[in-house]
């Protein structure tokens, strides 16, 4: 029987560490009883690995034997993405047990659906009486640039926009140094206060149905760490075609567990290209979809039969298996 001692970084990192130092003495006389034990460090909730708690991990792990050390996170690259930091910061406890969940989140946005009793009406996009839709809750300068992008090449208006200044209000030198977008609040449905709400992320506002494509910013643009949020799980969960700023390489992972990409609508070689240049791409993507007619957009989706692909990407971002950490924690232990 093995002891499995818990470090819950994806509630409070203080917390966490707290809870870390109260079990280390734990750990030491289960130890000493000549008992197994092991520190389970779980963050799935994040997955770029340069961030908390990666940066405090000597302390973390002090007291404890790293071959009694998991690290559950959602990077898909996690494990080559650590050995990297390890040999960045010449750290000296080296944890090499990981576990990637990178359909975490995933599987937390269908949880929250069921529980809120979401109805997911599907809606045809050859519906659609705008281009896009954005949602964007928390400031990020990726999102911000793009929204500045859009509104000074007059795009706006084919689209639904939301910028919701959640946790933060906009940067007063992001305004500044804009071209056309003022980062003033814009609501759609639920404000910055309460999109916190009793899940309220996971509601999608009425204009969602009327938008062909979601121009999603992800939270991660990473050249190493393959995360995917709610961002991206909810147009395919939804049945919206999507343009996605993310990752290096998030299409290419997307295809690898069988989802179907809008290659009749978007050039998705910008998708293997560095940070700078994938950027560029998205922004071309975003003129090629903005500046044809939307009639031509929606004689395309009629003309190449989309609808089959769009009910694929539902059913498969409904049906995947997600394997929970205990249970891959559990096959690690046997």
């Amino acid at each position: 029987m093995v002891e499995i001692i818990i470090a819950d970084c994806d509630t409070a990192t203080s917390v966490a560490r707290k809870s870390i130092i109260k079990n280390n003495a734990d750990y030491r006389e289960i130890k000493r009883q000549k008992k197994s034990a092991v520190l389970v460090i779980k963050n799935i909730l994040e997955g770029e690995t340069d961030l908390s708690p990666l940066n405090s991990l000597n302390e973390i792990v002090a007291g404890y034997d790293p071959a009694d050390v998991y690290f559950i996170n959602s990077d898909v690259n996690l494990f080559e993405n650590l050995q990297a930091w390890y040999n960045k910061t010449n750290n000296n406890k080296n944890v090499n047990n990981t576990i990637s969940i990178p359909l975490a989140l995933l599987d937390r946005t269908r949880k929250y659906i069921n529980d809120r009793k979401v109805i997911k009406q599907f809606v045809s996009p050859s519906n659609a009486i705008k281009h896009f839709i954005s949602l964007n809750a928390v400031p990020k300068l990726h999102r911000f640039q793009t929204l500045d992008y859009i509104f000074d090449k007059g795009y706006q208006n084919k689209g639904h926009i939301s910028w919701l200044e959640r946790n933060q209000p906009t940067p007063a030198n992001w305004i500044k140094n804009a071209k056309a977008f003022d980062g003033k609040q814009r609501i759609l449905d639920f404000n910055n206060l309460q999109i916190d709400q009793n899940h309220n992320q996971e509601i999608m506002p009425e204009q969602y149905n009327e938008a062909m494509f979601d121009f999603v910013l992800e939270s991660v643009t990473s050249d190493t760490s393959i995360f995917i949020t709610e961002k991206t799980w909810k147009p395919l969960l939804h049945g919206k075609m999507f343009l996605a700023y993310g990752p290096k390489g998030m299409y290419k992972y997307l295809k690898s567990i069988g989802f179907e990409m809008y290659e009749e609508f978007i050039d998705y070689s910008f998708d293997e290209l560095d940070v700078a240049e994938r950027y560029q791409g998205y922004l071309a993507n975003i003129d090629k979809i903005c500046n044809l007619e939307l009639s031509e957009l929606k004689n395309m989706f009629k003309e190449k039969n989309i609808t089959e692909k769009v009910r694929h990407n539902i059913e498969r971002a409904e049906s995947i298996e997600i394997p929970s950490w205990e249970d891959e924690l559990r096959k690690r232990l046997v």
